[in-house]
């Protein structure tokens, strides 16, 4: 514990601004009559970290000082009302033109998490803790009002795992986390996942033996594990004794095996997978033991199609002999990409797909140089095979969007980006309001008014949408303006950690909207009402729908 300092200007002062660049002192009644001297000091406002703890309550502490602060960690050993803070944050970051971090942490957290809403982000659990920490860490899930985004324990930490696992098979509620991480191995993984709440939870990283594998088919039919976007299974076991077959029906997974003696197992299982699998959206296996499979993989792989893929550093001999296979009529590719930064390899491309007389077989195109001539070279591939199109237009060809819009091979895609140098009110936004899957990618998005009033227009007339997702590239603090602008859009999700989600009606269905944005990014997404019931009801009154 730090000593207390009463006249920390006048030490601070006596310090090299230029090399000084961590500050951390311990403040109670005596300097805090003097903090805004402190905060004016040059050597404080270079700081790259400054650290204040103090025994003073919120309401005692100086807290309006640092509201011209970049980056400060100001620690309370005590806290008994958290409002004087709260209103300090909310008036922060109304008023601040140069915050770039600032940190809250209380010694007594265990009173707040049970007296309060807990705001407890994170419970890592590692194998140096004392017991006394372990279990005061492992009771917090007790609390049916905790969110935390990850709930850690790690490989070499048997005892956090054993408690861990005790708690939740006590707890009533469901405990809301988004990412699960468990290394130990874990004999009743389905019931611990069973414990977790399905709408906050977004990945599960477990490890898996013996023990549990009679249980696999239980564990991936949870709901918890049917809505995940991340789930890492880990085994000591050969592939031949892993149960993959149980594997067929989900859409995402990646599988650590620690030692593969046969890989044969795993090609029959992704063979029959990529016939069977209606949902699949991407799998993966990790092999922990460093053999080079590359030949094997080659060999077996050789008929499941496979990618052309051009890069700037290939010579022009081997770019050649890539870009002539295209006027193989037998060719059977998976994915053709050509990135932004090899223009050379796009105008081969270009060209020989212009002279073939076949239409080519590809399921993934990838074009990110600018084209003049999209329509035609969309043209020469094989509708209802092509699924996954990327493409960008030269700027002065833009108005030959619809025209690529009507193609054949646009109408059966399921997942089209349009990449873009036009700011958002020069591109023609119009032109996809009858398109069922589209994202648009901007370099530059400096107005927001043309894409939120399309988005409206769009979710008003379209009869057919699925998913459209907006992307920037440019970063800029968009949050407000767009929370601002949807709030009478359909309704807000009454849920912790969902406050940039609306689920908008769609007029003569039971299916909703999923619209969600951040500072880079709007996603909206047709979804099933029960995908989307949070068992809570809203006053939709006030809605634009």
């Amino acid at each position: 514990m730090m000593p207390v300092i009463s006249e920390a200007a006048k030490i601070i002062s006596k310090l090299d601004s230029k090399s000084l660049k961590m500050v951390g002192i311990r403040i109670n009644d005596g300097s805090v009559k003097n903090m805004n001297e402190l905060l004016q000091l040059e050597q404080i406002k270079r700081l790259d970290h400054l650290f204040i703890s103090t025994d003073l309550e919120p309401s005692q502490f100086p807290l309006q000082s640092f509201y011209n602060c970049s980056v400060f960690h100001i620690e309370f050993f005590e806290v008994k009302n958290l409002k004087p803070l709260i209103s300090f944050i909310k008036n922060l970051l109304k008023s601040s033109t140069n915050l770039l971090k600032c940190d809250f942490s209380f010694d007594n957290i265990q009173n707040i998490v049970d007296s309060w809403k807990p705001n407890v982000e994170d419970l890592v659990f590692e194998k140096e803790m004392s017991d006394q920490e372990r279990l005061k860490y492992a009771h917090l899930l007790k609390n049916p009002k905790l969110y935390l985004d990850y709930l850690s324990v790690y490989l070499d930490d048997k005892r956090s795992a054993e408690l861990v696992v005790s708690v939740l098979k006590q707890v009533n509620h469901p405990v809301r986390v988004d990412t699960i991480l468990v290394v130990p191995v874990i004999s009743e993984a389905a019931t611990i996942i069973s414990k977790l709440d399905s709408k906050s939870l977004k990945m599960v990283d477990i490890r898996i033996n013996d023990g549990s594998m009679k249980n696999m088919n239980e564990l991936l039919q949870l709901e918890q594990i049917k809505r995940l976007d991340h789930l890492f299974i880990s085994t000591d076991l050969d592939s031949s004794k892993f149960p993959l077959q149980s594997f067929y029906n989900c859409s995402v997974f990646e599988i650590h095996f620690s030692e593969v003696k046969h890989i044969k197992p795993i090609f029959s299982f992704i063979k029959k997978l990529l016939k069977i699998s209606t949902n699949l959206e991407n799998c993966c296996f990790f092999f922990g033991d460093p053999q080079n499979r590359k030949k094997i993989f080659k060999k077996l792989f050789s008929k499941l199609g496979s990618d052309l893929i051009f890069k700037k550093e290939m010579s022009d001999q081997d770019r050649l002999k890539y870009a002539c296979l295209l006027k193989n009529p037998k060719l059977d590719l998976h994915t053709l990409e050509v990135l932004s930064d090899d223009k050379r390899s796009s105008e081969l491309v270009v060209s020989i797909l212009k002279q073939v007389k076949h239409i080519v077989r590809v399921r993934k195109f990838t074009i990110t140089v600018a084209l003049s001539d999209a329509a035609l070279i969309i043209s020469k591939l094989v509708p209802r095979v092509l699924d996954d199109l990327e493409i960008r237009l030269k700027d002065e060809y833009i108005e030959n969007l619809d025209t690529i819009l009507q193609l054949e091979q646009i109408k059966g895609l399921k997942y089209f980006y349009m990449l873009t140098k036009l700011d958002t009110h020069e591109f023609p936004l119009h032109c996809f309001l009858t398109y069922p899957v589209f994202s648009i990618v901007y370099d530059e998005a400096t107005d927001l008014k043309p894409i939120v009033a399309f988005i409206r227009k769009l979710l008003k007339n379209s009869s057919n949408l699925k998913n459209c997702y907006f992307f920037f590239r440019n970063e800029r603090f968009r949050q407000s303006y767009l929370r601002k602008s949807f709030s009478r859009l359909g309704m807000p999700v009454p849920f912790p950690g969902f406050r940039n989600y609306r689920h908008i009606p769609i007029p003569g269905s039971t299916d909703v909207y999923e619209l969600e944005f951040s500072d880079r990014d709007i996603c909206i997404e047709r979804k099933k009402k029960e995908e989307v019931d949070y068992d809570s009801s809203s006053d939709s009154s006030d809605s634009d729908f």
